[in-house]
């Protein structure tokens, strides 16, 4: 690539993540979720088909969180990626994921749409589905 397709793509790549207006900042002016959006840019450069994600939202505030969740959505929708995307954060996971699955030790305990497994019997499943904090461990949209 040119200097100026590198440019160009920078700055659609930042667009695409809300932060169109933030190319001249350091990492260090960027907040947690400017940082966040930063990565999910930097994924984005190389137009993957399937993208991994590792706990969007840790250590971020509820409504940053939201907008991050929106922004996968989003991303998902207009991209037609495929994520993989690894969360503790039920309600995050519950927006996001079309498809949850729940690992314990190791193993997968059990797969499905939040709604079937708010049914679940197992008693790990239904701590982590009942849990608005709980330690899902796996979300796949």
């Amino acid at each position: 690539m040119t200097e100026g397709d590198i440019q160009a793509s920078v700055r659609e790549r930042l667009a695409e993540v809300g932060l169109d207006n933030e190319l001249d900042k350091m990492p260090l002016d960027l907040s947690g979720g400017m940082r966040k959006r930063v990565g999910l840019a930097r994924a984005l450069a190389l137009e993957p088909s399937i993208l991994l994600v590792d706990e969007p939202s840790s250590g971020l505030d509820p409504i940053t969180t939201l907008e991050i969740d929106n922004l996968l959505m989003n991303l998902k929708a207009a991209k037609h990626t495929t994520m993989v995307v690894v969360t503790h954060n039920i309600p995050s996971a519950r927006r996001i994921g079309d498809s949850l699955v729940v690992l314990h030790e190791g193993h997968i305990v059990v797969q499905g749409k939040a709604e079937e497994l708010d049914k679940s019997k197992h008693e790990v499943v239904r701590q982590f589905m009942e849990s608005a904090e709980g330690r899902l461990t796996h979300g796949v949209i």
